[in-house]
């Protein structure tokens, strides 16, 4: 990977308008079922002042509530969700378990929500804000998460690896990913060469979410289950010593790793952040942060979202591909396929825990993507 990379101080950097983006880009991936229309994918536009705004199409469908309901209806496979109207929205998120916070700046009535000119942004962060919660909420359930990281890591029965929350859940998992690719990593290396002992993985553990900040962690994941498109070798600042920090440019050039896998490997990105955003981690942008390991979560790991990759703790001989049942399913009363209703894409999941740990593991070929280009290698490829 070639290139340079211009990142602004913090002091030049507006967070707010940082979150709107990340936010509204995370929206509109959930309300296209991740194929959000190009002339969409970067939401604001500038004016003739060189003034950012947000671009008309979005504000009207962030006031009439419809990326809401879109959302909420590939959420849950459920297209019952459609035409609710903003307080319709806020009262199903409700009966989820998820509250709207009230702005500081206004009052959160349909009123406020329905305006377009001005858009009241802060209420539709608000109700954004409750959308990713709920999302993280239903996607990343404990037992789930335990019952995958116990697959091929050992856990602490006596509750000192007992996440009590989603966060603690995904870096807990995060962390067994970076002790299980270190024991890889050690393997491969001493097999290859006993001389290469400095060349040895070593990961520095993830205490909180800041702490991913250098990229590590987060190509941690995706060496883990896709080797192929991401060896462990590729990431910078690993064989330095676990109590050395990368370096920003080491941890710059993880990031674009992260990021360039995600475009480029996956059958859509589901990573909506900058590299601004995850360098300096800003406090409002945590539940985003979230967002996007929980969608890895379940692309990863729940459901494998490009054949290439491997479930760590299975077996290559104990997968089975079987084809996608939702790809011949009959058209509906209405003209309208159901696979296109129901898309496994954008649908929260059955994660419910396997009963049976050891039972032969199904992946099923859901997205067919075309070739992957092969991610390994990139320094001395293409521009970032």
């Amino acid at each position: 990977m070639s290139g340079k990379v211009f990142l602004r101080s913090q002091a030049d950097i507006d967070f707010p308008k940082a979150k709107q983006r990340a936010s509204i880009k995370w929206l509109l991936a959930k309300a296209y079922n991740h194929k959000t229309p190009p002339e969409l994918r970067e939401p604001f536009y500038k004016d003739h002042d060189d003034v950012e705004r947000l671009k008309p199409h979005i504000v009207r469908s962030l006031a009439n509530a419809e990326l809401y309901c879109m959302a909420l209806s590939h959420l849950y496979a459920d297209p019952n969700f459609h035409n609710l109207n903003h307080w319709g929205i806020i009262q199903a998120l409700a009966r989820k378990g998820i509250c709207v916070s009230e702005p500081p700046d206004c009052a959160l009535t349909e009123t406020m929500l329905i305006q377009t000119n001005p858009l009241k942004m802060s209420a539709h962060m608000a109700v954004t804000e409750a959308m990713m919660q709920l999302f993280i909420k239903e996607t990343v359930p404990l037992d789930r998460m335990r019952s995958a990281v116990k697959r091929f890591s050992s856990l602490d029965e006596s509750g000192k690896e007992n996440p009590v929350g989603p966060e603690e859940a995904l870096l807990l998992w995060i962390n067994k990913s970076a002790e299980t690719l270190q024991k890889k990593g050690e393997k491969e290396t001493k097999s290859d060469d006993e001389a290469k002992t400095n060349e040895l993985p070593k990961f520095s553990k993830v205490k909180e979410l800041s702490d991913l900040n250098n990229g590590v962690g987060l190509a941690v994941l995706l060496s883990l289950y896709c080797p192929d498109e991401l060896p462990w070798s590729d990431i910078a600042g690993v064989t330095e010593g676990a109590n050395v920090a990368p370096s920003m440019s080491d941890s710059l050039y993880n990031l674009q790793l992260v990021q360039r896998f995600c475009r480029d490997a996956l059958p859509f990105n589901f990573c909506h952040l900058s590299l601004e955003d995850v360098v300096y981690m800003h406090d409002s942008i945590r539940v985003n942060v979230l967002c996007f390991l929980a969608d890895l979560f379940v692309g990863l790991e729940v459901r494998p979202v490009i054949r290439s990759i491997q479930l760590p703790g299975v077996k290559k001989d104990q997968v089975i591909e079987v084809p996608d049942p939702v790809e011949s399913r009959p058209m509906s009363s209405r003209g309208l396929s159901t696979s296109g209703l129901f898309s496994v894409a954008g649908a929260i999941p059955d994660l419910r825990p396997s009963l049976d740990s050891d039972r032969t593991t199904l992946i099923t070929d859901l997205h067919r993507p075309s070739t992957l280009k092969r991610l390994s290698s990139m320094h001395d490829r293409g521009q970032s």
